[in-house]
């Protein structure tokens, strides 16, 4: 209609402003726009909940499961836009091959991980962390059972049966220990329990 009469006419016939149908003119919406800035904020939001582990596959699952529907590759192109990938985790690959002999060491905490009192019973054991710069590295650490505070720790590149003594080494410095105290490890790392006498 507007290619056969003039806009100004048709305003006026319509009783508004013709500056009013240039300002709803130039300012209309972009749907596909609005749409991404609502993709955007929720494609955030899974990825910060995910710790930024999430990639475009999973953050596509959990946007269908919120009821909305879009392909994998359009939330690759908004993570790229909003410059955000996840982070890979390398699967931890032991490469240990030899089985620990344990022959001749009882099991002196019996599966009973309740102490009375501190220094009753501390157990050990190790846990692996992933960095860009050394790769695969690890933390052993020392805990006593009776408030499950961490009490000695020692951290490296290697893991070993040492790694281990260093953590139960400053755990002693660090609150001492008492006699017939049970200290509990883990075999792997060639470890054993022990009942404390004069360590």
């Amino acid at each position: 209609m507007k290619d056969k009469h003039n806009i100004r006419l048709l305003c006026k016939c319509m009783g508004i402003h013709h500056s009013v149908y240039y300002y709803h003119k130039n300012n209309k919406t972009n749907k596909y726009k609005e749409n991404n800035k609502e993709l955007d904020r929720q494609i955030i939001e899974i990825y910060n909940e995910s710790k930024r582990r999430y990639g475009s596959p999973k953050i596509k699952k959990v946007l269908e499961n919120n009821g909305m529907m879009v392909s994998q590759k359009r939330v690759a192109r908004r993570m790229n836009k909003l410059g955000i990938r996840s982070i890979v985790m390398k699967k931890y690959n032991y490469a240990g091959n030899k089985k620990v002999d344990d022959t001749n060491k009882p099991n002196l905490l019996s599966q009973d991980f309740k102490a009375t009192k501190p220094k009753e019973k501390w157990v050990g054991d190790i846990t692996y962390i992933y960095t860009k710069e050394l790769g695969w590295t690890y933390l052993a650490i020392v805990m006593d059972l009776y408030d499950l505070k961490i009490v000695g720790y020692a951290y490296g590149k290697h893991m070993t049966s040492n790694l281990v003594i260093q953590a139960l080494n400053n755990a002693v410095c660090n609150v001492g220990i008492e006699e017939g105290m049970i200290f509990h490890s883990d075999l792997e790392v060639n470890t054993h329990q022990m009942i404390m006498k004069n360590y």
